[in-house]
């Protein structure tokens, strides 16, 4: 199981096109990697494949691991993007 820091997380948005679809992203404690979480079910969406994406009654689905350091504002919402139109929840 995954161990964040609590101290550490960022919300991101995908708000081009009419869409308002947001996922948060938390750090993993002492290690240089993020986790990007999305609840289709807060915008009565459904997922094309949720069996490749590990669910969190709290948090939703997690979608992504990303190996950085860092992350702002602007490489999450790409990171989400992408990961909207894999799943066809976004043209």
């Amino acid at each position: 199981m995954l161990q964040f820091d609590d101290s550490i997380h960022l919300h991101v948005g995908y708000y081009e096109d009419g869409y308002d679809l947001e996922g948060i992203f938390f750090k993993v404690a002492q290690e240089p990697v993020w986790c990007l979480f999305f609840d289709p079910n807060t915008y009565n969406l459904t997922l094309r494949h949720p069996e490749r994406y590990p669910k969190s009654d709290d948090l939703g689905h997690l979608v992504g691991l990303y190996a950085q350091e860092e992350m702002n504002s602007q490489t999450g919402a790409t990171h989400l993007k992408t990961f909207l139109k894999i799943e066809g929840l976004i043209r």
